[in-house]
């Protein structure tokens, strides 16, 4: 089985040329001989093997003493293969430049994967056309009328089309939940509606849950369900 690694990129805080990295990049591979590190374009490159390397605390202290607060750090998701360390080195890069837009000191892929779709759906607003479109038709209703069907849905569709957790989630009573999914039913059409929760379809939920967090993103940006319909 292969070797399970991690890549860190590592970048001095300051805006001309830096002038600590040289000596950290020195202190690093005396100090933990078992990292791959190398310098590249004004970045500390670091290559972690986990399961024969440092432990997580002996490597956090080591680069709290070398990098102090002299530096901001990208690290990539942990990965399984030698071979698969260029894309995964692509995504220590992009924590590292998420650490410098938002001033703070370290970021961690396996901790933005929504954050990550999220800039990917900011820059390319084509994404929300692909919502399913009953779920913008709830949010439409709602904003007229003042209901909370797209919300009652949107958790129904998270818990799996159970209603025991839909109605806990939502801190309802369980025959509050039924007549919201019963209002559902009549707006959208009693049989899309079983068409949309039928059980054993995996891939049907997984296409409602990314359609809600399309739909979630659009509103977090101002756009509206009403202003989406009419930029559609």
């Amino acid at each position: 089985m292969s070797d399970p690694y991690q890549i860190l990129a590592v970048r001095e805080i300051v805006n001309s040329e830096p002038v600590l990295l040289g000596r950290a990049f020195r202190r690093l591979s005396e100090t933990v001989p078992d990292l791959v590190v190398a310098q590249r374009e004004q970045r500390l490159i670091i290559l972690r093997n986990l399961r024969s390397g440092s432990n997580s605390e002996e490597l956090k202290k080591h680069f709290t003493e070398i990098f102090n607060d002299d530096f901001i750090l990208g690290a990539s998701s942990s990965f399984l293969g030698i071979e698969n360390a260029e894309l995964y080195y692509r995504q220590a890069l992009e924590e590292l430049d998420r650490s410098k837009r938002t001033g703070i000191r370290s970021s961690f892929g396996r901790d933005h994967l929504l954050d990550y779709l999220e800039d990917l759906f900011r820059k390319n607003d084509l994404a929300r056309a692909y919502a399913e479109p009953v779920l913008l038709q709830l949010k439409v209703y709602d904003e007229r009328h003042g209901t909370e069907y797209y919300e009652t849905f949107r958790a129904f569709c998270i818990c799996g089309f159970h209603k025991s957790e839909t109605a806990d989630m939502l801190a309802l009573h369980r025959n509050s939940l039924n007549y919201r999914l019963d209002k559902i039913a009549e707006l959208i059409g009693s049989e899309k509606f079983l068409k949309l929760t039928a059980p054993g379809d995996p891939e049907q939920q997984t296409r409602l849950v990314f359609s809600c967090f399309l739909l979630d993103k659009a509103d977090s940006t101002g756009s509206g369900a009403e202003k989406i319909l009419a930029d559609d």
